[in-house]
């Protein structure tokens, strides 16, 4: 999965807001939607906050397991490579 693709699957509309804006904060919504435009984020969200965060958790951890196992490699080829 992308980074592009676990993004999408989290972050979505709610309401005709952002999932991730303070709903009771203007400037927070205003934010969060210009950042959903500028990623082109369409998506109808009907997950509860708590659903959210646990899919935010997952693709952040997903996402942090490959990269850290792609530096553990290119690390592990230039110590080799030293030698």
């Amino acid at each position: 999965m992308s980074v592009a693709s676990e993004i999408s699957a989290v972050f979505g509309w709610r309401k005709g807001k952002p999932n991730i804006a303070d709903h009771a904060s203007n400037t927070s919504a205003a934010i969060a939607a210009h950042i959903f435009s500028s990623l082109n984020i369409t998506r109808e969200s009907t997950e509860s906050g708590q659903t959210l965060g646990n899919k935010f958790e997952d693709a952040a951890a997903g996402f942090l397991k490959r990269r850290l196992s792609d530096l553990a490699q290119i690390g592990a080829g230039l110590s080799t490579a030293a030698l």
